[in-house]
């Protein structure tokens, strides 16, 4: 499905948040990484790692927004999102091969990309990015943990506001963002019709769904704002 026309949106903020976070605690380190990170674009749409598939390159997302889709035979949902806040690969971090997830852009903009095997290998010999990433990874899970939680316990609506929240945070909040409705409704796990959801979601469903939606952006927020900070003896926040 093609996306929806859109007018010019302002320049989004560049640069990954979690790179820079690895250049506070260790320069070195993060010298390295961004030596060995080769500058892509993602399209919409683009798979980047194939469900049971070897995930060749690790993702530091800047502009764009990764999904991590779950398909089965009765349709497909998203199990998790990674911005500019963190990294897609995850599985590669804690030793597989492969994920059983398919890892696609919904959010087209640029990106650092990393071979798998020299991430691996700089990750054992480098105890800051380690660490760096120890606590993403659980920010990450917790955001899993929080999804799961909001699809079974909030509406539509509230589900859409929050994750156009999170997203709109995630572009360096651009105005504009390009969605098809079939993503949307993967985002959602549900299925959408022309006359549901999706042609309201810009006009509706922020203001009066901002409420419903605000406690999980505000664990977001922590979550990001507590790993950029993070010093060791620090945890990050449980999801309540």
């Amino acid at each position: 499905m093609s996306a929806p026309s859109l007018q010019p949106s302002p320049p989004r903020a560049r640069g990954n948040r979690l790179i820079a976070a690895l250049a506070g605690l260790a320069p070195s380190e993060a010298e390295w990484l961004s030596t060995q990170i080769e500058p892509v674009e993602l399209d919409l749409g683009q798979v980047i790692a194939e469900s049971n598939e070897p995930f060749r390159h690790v993702y530091f997302p800047e502009t764009a927004v990764v999904s991590i889709i779950s398909r089965m035979a009765d349709g497909a949902v998203e199990v998790g999102t990674v911005g500019n806040e963190g990294m897609a690969g995850v599985a590669v971090f804690l030793g597989a091969d492969a994920s059983v997830n398919e890892t696609v852009a919904q959010i087209p903009g640029t990106a650092g990309r990393i071979e798998s095997a020299r991430f691996v290998e700089g990750a054992a010999t480098r105890p800051e990015l380690r660490r760096l990433l120890n606590r993403y990874t659980e920010a990450y899970l917790t955001q899993v943990a929080q999804t799961a939680a909001c699809n079974r316990l909030h509406g539509i609506e509230a589900r859409c506001a929050r994750w156009l929240l999170m997203t709109h945070d995630r572009v360096g909040e651009a105005e504009r963002f390009p969605l098809t409705q079939e993503y949307l409704a993967i985002m959602l796990g549900v299925s959408l019709i022309s006359t549901d959801l999706y042609p309201r979601a810009g006009r509706t469903l922020i203001g009066p769904y901002t409420a419903k939606a605000v406690g999980c952006l505000i664990l977001w927020l922590r979550m990001n704002w507590e790993l950029l900070t993070w010093r060791e003896g620090r945890s990050i926040p449980k999801a309540r």
